[in-house]
């Protein structure tokens, strides 16, 4: 109870505050771009790569042809 004033001489009851509920937090899902945008990097990576090992495997089968043209061009002016 609380007094009011000295002239006016009433008792009041305080009124109860009310507890407010504290609200749960949402957890904010986690964006999925950036997994997606590396998946995409590892792929193009790897496709260069393969392409570059192709490359590399093609010019080494040239290579190992010329070479046996020019063995076989050597055995035939030996004879």
């Amino acid at each position: 109870m609380q007094y009011l004033g000295s002239r006016i001489c009433i008792w009041v009851k305080k009124k109860k505050k009310k507890k407010k509920k504290k609200k749960k937090k949402k957890k904010k899902k986690k964006k999925k771009k950036t997994k997606t945008k590396t998946k995409t990097k590892k792929k193009e990576e790897e496709e260069e790569e393969e392409e570059e090992e192709e490359e590399e495997e093609e010019e080494e089968e040239e290579e190992e042809e010329e070479e046996e043209e020019e063995e076989e061009e050597r055995l035939k002016e030996r004879r």
